[in-house]
């Protein structure tokens, strides 16, 4: 038996050899990854995983496998600033916003040298979400600490929303004077329950990013299965029987059923008879590249011209979807792939 500092040695040198292998022109990283599974006994080692295949995915532009290696990896790693900030960029780029938000917040709650630029950004991300008062605050925040770009954010902020710090003080300013007007009474309440409403939203905001990074944690543990090299021949899904195919890391899923009618993307069969109904024929095609028991890929379900057998394209017939196949293969779970809900699963037929 290896010892752990030996291990982790080879762990490094894995990693390090993906990496390379990457840069000089490589395409079959996973090699290396699943070298690093098999060393990986009781999951000591996870975080060591999830960050090579962060920065792999990274290097790619495979947004869906950095975040949820990424996502994975800070669960091991919580005060890696840099790899979390780094995530919460990328979130903000591609619009992903309230996962953008919630590490911002991590960061600026948990920072020991409070840095311009987490608040900045959470400003932004605030704005985005409409939560005015907490970007405006944050801004602030970013300004107290030097930094020029909140300033500027803080300034265009002004022109156009979110006045309540300066509303508050010229309130409590004028009720200093005797005989003041009763309306600045009614402001101050109006500043609060804007607060009030904010922080509501915010919760609910929260609660619906956990629930969401609790799915991708979920389906991050697919990455440090070993690679799928077979699955059962067979597997139900709610409309008919697909099999299934895998050819190195492609895996198929395909079967066909009858419908009376194209009943929406996932095209699940209506209830009731339809006997006395002309039936029309559909094709389910599940595709996808896997990366341990994990599988990216696309769901398409398209209706079939009876008379030339042929696929009739339906304009709106294929979602983006990702498969968490289970340790034993007998269930596969599948998500969405633009908002991690679950929409169906498939179980093998014995």
């Amino acid at each position: 038996f290896e010892n752990s500092s030996e291990t982790k040695i080879k762990l490094n040198d894995l990693s390090k050899a993906a990496k390379n292998y990457l840069k000089n022109g490589g395409e079959n990283y996973k090699k290396f990854i699943y070298q690093m599974i098999d060393l990986n006994i009781d999951n000591e080692y996870d975080s060591k995983i999830f960050s090579a295949l962060s920065t792999i995915s990274k290097d790619i532009k495979n947004d869906f496998l950095y975040s949820i290696s990424t996502e994975a990896y800070l669960i091991g790693k919580p005060l890696d600033h840099d790899n979390r900030f780094s995530l919460a960029y990328r979130y903000g780029e591609i619009e992903e916003t309230k996962l953008a938000y919630y590490h911002y917040r991590f960061l600026n709650n948990n920072q020991k040298d409070e840095d311009s630029s987490y608040w900045n950004n959470f400003g932004v991300e605030a704005s985005n979400l409409e939560l005015n008062t907490i970007s405006v605050e944050a801004y602030r925040k970013a300004e107290n600490l030097g930094g020029t770009l909140a300033m500027s954010n803080l300034a265009n902020k002004f022109i156009n929303v979110g006045f309540t710090e300066e509303g508050e003080s010229l309130c409590k300013k004028a009720m200093s004077f005797d005989n003041y007007d009763r309306r600045n009474l009614e402001a101050l309440s109006t500043i609060e329950t804007i607060k009030k409403n904010e922080e509501e939203r915010e919760k609910v905001l929260l609660e619906d990013v956990n629930k969401k990074k609790a799915t991708i944690i979920k389906i991050s543990k697919g990455l440090l299965l070993k690679q799928i090299k077979n699955l059962p021949n067979k597997y139900k899904h709610p409309n008919c029987t697909l099999e299934a195919e895998c050819q190195d890391d492609i895996i198929k899923f395909s079967g066909k059923y009858k419908n009376e009618a194209f009943s929406g993307l996932l095209g699940l069969a209506a209830f009731g008879s339809v006997s006395d109904k002309k039936l029309i024929d559909y094709k389910i095609e599940m595709v996808g590249n896997s990366v341990g028991h994990l599988i990216e890929g696309k769901y398409v379900n398209q209706k079939i011209d009876p008379e030339k057998e042929t696929i009739l394209k339906s304009g709106e017939d294929e979602i983006e979807i990702v498969m968490l196949v289970s340790d034993d293969k007998k269930l596969i779970e599948v998500f969405n792939k633009n908002n991690y809900i679950k929409i169906f699963e498939l179980k093998s037929v014995e």
